[in-house]
């Protein structure tokens, strides 16, 4: 082989690798974008509905709970729904409670007092923007 030859060679593999390398990282780029675009997260929206102070069920005398109630909507245009339908969804709320058991209401978590305000908000509502439900105060008394 001559000395040109070698060159062309030595040449045409270089520009190979670098076609190769150029390719490779063109298609990892469009998977991560293509990945990124996909989980774009939800129309997401915290939204207080105030506090509560509620007698509730029980049978050795009158007890209360006080609480604040945050939820996460997955619709910021739901804002303006559910502030015309709070004096709804507050009275809702406030028939939960009284009809709840102190053992419901003192569950670690009340995963079950949750579920039913989410359940009555989004009826209120009339589709299911609302994905939980937060009490950011809880005091029994």
């Amino acid at each position: 082989m001559s000395g040109n030859n070698k060159v062309v060679m030595v040449l045409g593999i270089v520009t190979l690798v670098i076609i190769i390398a150029a390719a490779t990282t063109f298609l990892v780029l469009s998977m991560q974008n293509k990945n990124n675009n996909s989980e774009k997260p939800l129309d997401r929206e915290m939204y207080n509905l105030g506090e509560f102070v509620v007698n509730v069920a029980n049978n050795r005398g009158y007890r209360f709970i006080r609480t604040d109630i945050t939820i996460l909507i997955n619709d910021k245009k739901a804002i303006e729904r559910l502030g015309g339908a709070s004096a709804q969804i507050r009275d809702a709320i406030i028939k939960i409670f009284r009809k709840s058991e102190q053992s419901q209401i003192e569950d670690p978590g009340a995963y079950e007092l949750k579920c039913q305000i989410k359940e009555a908000i989004n009826s209120i509502i009339g589709s299911s923007i609302v994905e939980d439900i937060y009490f950011t105060e809880f005091v029994i008394q």
